[in-house]
């Protein structure tokens, strides 16, 4: 048996020495490193962009901001204001426990159908009794039936309200709009 010395470069034993030596297949072409890593980086690419560009794609586009209109018209007058609200707004008269009336302690607003006031507790928190005198000029008699002393804010009942009671609009937050007048 022939040594590994006795070989030639690149040629080993076969199984029979007789046999001819096997002519490569010349259909097969040889793969090239250069055109897998070509490939590879093409297909790393095409994955790195779809990674990117699909969420940004499938992202729900934004609405534009609605657009603010002015209101219509001019605002109000003065005198305008003053017709709207007087019905509302009520005078608040109170008798002090030395006996002492004070006429016209300060002012209300009527809030509802049952001629709830909402006034300011320090004009009737050293009151004995609370009168309220309507826009009409009619006079009840008012009881405290609520105080937020935080806020400096007492509800009062008048305990004969005229026939007519006016409560006031105090908006609707709904339909108030940035750059509104308040």
């Amino acid at each position: 048996m022939p040594s590994r010395a006795d070989r030639p470069y690149g040629s080993f034993l076969r199984a029979r020495p007789d046999e001819p030596e096997a002519t490569p297949d010349r259909t097969v072409r040889p793969v090239r490193v250069g055109a897998v890593r070509r490939h590879a980086l093409l297909l790393v690419t095409t994955l790195a962009a779809a990674a990117v560009l699909v969420p940004i794609a499938l992202a729900p586009i934004p609405k534009a901001p609605p657009v603010i209109e002015p209101s219509p018209g001019p605002p109000p007058t003065i005198a305008a204001l003053y017709e709207k609200v007087a019905p509302t707004v009520v005078q608040v008269k109170i008798t002090r426990y030395d006996g002492s009336v004070q006429p016209s302690a300060g002012a209300g607003v009527i809030i509802d159908e049952a001629a709830d006031i909402i006034t300011a507790l320090h004009v009737v928190g050293a009151a004995k009794d609370v009168s309220v005198i309507f826009s009409d000029g009619k006079e009840s008699k008012a009881v405290v039936i609520a105080v937020l002393a935080d806020n400096d804010i007492a509800v009062l009942r008048a305990l004969e309200p005229p026939q007519t009671v006016v409560p006031a609009v105090l908006g609707d937050g709904s339909k108030v709009r940035i750059g509104d007048d308040a």
